[in-house]
């Protein structure tokens, strides 16, 4: 055990009392009371708890005369970094309505799918939401049971989601209007989010239960890459909740001129957020939008937060206008434990949404006034992360609708998403590695038009998922499952392995995604080429990550054969889902 608080971080974690917040993990819930009358004889203030979680506030001059590391009940402490919120044009970007157009090609809207949202509040008299919201628990705001929105972020993150345009014309609309929100609003009294992440199980497990199966958080803390315990309690929460996928913002970290590895006037790497470390939640970064005016668009970084970006190139990029590169100020990976992180990006520059009629114009980039002041603009990953969600909506209801699947994994609807992303080739996007995953925009471009089958692109799309078939699971190491199809013709073919991992710190089940063509006997393996060209890696495959993706752009016809290998199982039987996507229409599975 030991104190995790940074040597170089350790004045900054001090309260102006002098005070540090740390949690406390303890090994066994029940040693609890041991551990509080340790406390109390030092007369360390107990801020909180929840089962094995302990928040105290302690004396910085006195911290290591306490000796709490070689306290035996206790597992590790970790200092306690407060929670902060991640602050049209998008269903195009993103391949719902056709470019230059508002022709619908994804016909999916999200119905019969239920989506929680966590934020600062929610305003049930919007003309875009109050058919949508199907309950408003106040987790801030508890006496007066308040779950009214004066900030408007969470009225504007939920627009994202499932606004219907009614105030418009049908002109903004969420990804998915067709869907429900269950909406738990964290603000406090203070206007500050309440202390809700020691108690972050309970707080998905109230959505869960009133049927959300998709959880959208747009906040998180400034953990420089940390795998902490409020990652793995969501790894843990999905572990046991297989089919619930939980949505989370990278952060809005990004900056030049930093101590992670970058260059003069270039966003460096390792500023991706907590719990956006997750292994088995969906980490979403931020793209630009393509809006040249409204908001912010038409001003540069350097303008807007000279601190941060100081330098040209990115100092006298425009903040939107250039969909093919990432929003500056949008978190970067990898984890400190080199798994990649975001998983996915979005836009997420000037996204007009629904507005509180109680927030001040100034908490947003600007109104958007043709509509009555029922929206406005606002930035920021915060954005990314519900378009991401409303996505995963969309695609839940394929599933349930159009393939008669009715419980698909989390897991499934990740390797779904991230199958059909686009990479990204501005600058900012391929910054020290050009393929994907990296450290930058994860996996790609979030790209409904090449997830799902759809009017505009037509294609066919193969899965198979754990959930519902125990019999693909892999039980022990160098255990494989394989699936063969043939193709018929030239063409383009994808796959996404991606599994819930067991909830600890970096990949403990190590699942490999592979591929052969017969005729050729030539091999693809998942995530090719992330390694690089690092000397101590001997082979060539991913072992670091729990999601990986194969693309061929010009596959010859015959017979492929996809294998998902088990590297390495410690824990035991690892289940995962599989998605291969294919141009070819008289495609043949065995």
């Amino acid at each position: 055990t030991g104190l995790m608080v940074r040597e170089d971080h350790f004045q900054e974690a001090i309260n102006t009392d002098g005070h540090l917040v740390l949690d406390i993990v303890l090994h066994r819930e029940e040693d609890k009371h041991e551990v509080f009358s340790f406390l109390e004889q030092y007369r360390i203030l107990i801020l909180g708890s929840y089962r094995n979680r302990i928040r105290i506030s302690v004396s910085a001059r006195l911290v290591l005369t306490y000796n709490l590391a070689g306290n035996t009940y206790i597992q590790a402490i970790y200092e306690y970094i407060p929670p902060v919120l991640h602050n049209d044009v998008a269903r195009h970007i993103i391949g719902i309505e056709a470019e230059g157009t508002d022709r619908v090609v994804v016909s999916e809207t999200g119905l019969g799918e239920i989506i929680g949202v966590a934020d600062t509040g929610i305003d049930l008299d919007h003309p875009d939401l109050r058919s949508h919201i199907i309950g408003a628990v106040a987790w801030g705001r508890k006496d007066t049971n308040d779950t009214s929105d004066p900030h408007g972020h969470g009225t504007h993150v939920t627009g994202s989601i499932v606004g219907d345009g009614t105030a418009s014309g049908g002109k903004i609309k969420g990804m998915a209007p067709g869907a429900k929100v269950f909406f738990q609003s964290l603000m406090d009294d203070a206007g500050s989010l309440a202390n809700f992440d020691l108690k972050l199980q309970e707080l998905f497990k109230e959505a869960y239960e009133q049927g959300a199966r998709i959880h959208n958080n747009s906040w998180g803390s400034a953990a420089e890459a940390r795998y902490t315990i409020d990652s793995t309690i969501v790894d843990e929460f999905i572990y046991d909740h297989p089919e619930m996928l939980i949505v989370i913002s990278a952060g809005n970290e990004g900056m030049c001129n930093t101590d992670q590895d970058g260059e003069k006037g270039y966003v460096g790497f390792g500023s991706v957020g907590s719990p956006a470390t997750t292994k088995n939640g969906l980490t979403v970064g931020a793209s630009r939008s393509k809006r040249t005016t409204g908001g912010y668009a038409s001003a540069t970084y350097g303008k807007i937060w000279p601190d941060r970006f100081t330098d040209p190139p990115t100092s006298i990029e425009s903040i939107s206008g250039d969909a093919d590169s990432i929003a500056a100020f949008s978190s970067r990976g990898r984890c400190d434990d080199f798994r990649m992180k975001p998983d996915i990006v979005a836009p997420e520059t000037d996204i007009p949404s629904a507005k509180s009629s109680l927030a001040p114009l100034s908490h947003f980039h600007g109104g958007y006034a043709s509509y009555n002041n029922a929206y406005a603009f606002m930035g920021g990953t915060s954005m990314s992360a519900p378009i991401v969600s409303g996505a995963a909506a969309i695609t839940r209801e394929y599933y349930r609708s159009k393939r008669g699947y009715p419980t698909p994994s989390a897991a499934l609807i990740k390797a779904t998403l991230l199958n059909g992303t686009r990479k990204l080739n501005g600058m900012s996007a391929i910054y020290k590695s050009n393929m994907i995953p990296n450290p930058n925009q994860g996996y790609g471009m979030l790209d409904l038009s090449m997830t799902i089958p759809n009017e505009q692109n037509v294609f066919h799309l193969e899965f198979r998922d754990s959930l519902q078939d125990a019999s693909i699971s892999l039980n022990i190491t160098g255990q494989e499952y394989a699936l063969r199809f043939r193709t018929q013709q030239v063409t383009w073919i994808r796959a996404c392995l991606a599994y819930t991992d067991f909830p600890v710190r970096s990949v403990q089940n190590n699942l490999d995604l592979l591929m052969d063509y017969e005729p050729t006997r030539d091999k693809w393996s998942g995530n090719i080429g992330i390694n690089g060209n690092d000397p101590f890696v001997s082979r060539k495959e991913d072992s670091t990550n729990n999601m990986e993706i194969i693309r061929i752009d010009t596959a010859q016809p015959g017979l492929y054969t996809v294998k998902v290998f088990a590297r390495n199982l410690p824990k035991g039987q690892q289940g995962f889902a599989i998605v291969i996507t294919t141009g070819d229409m008289n495609v043949s599975f065995e």
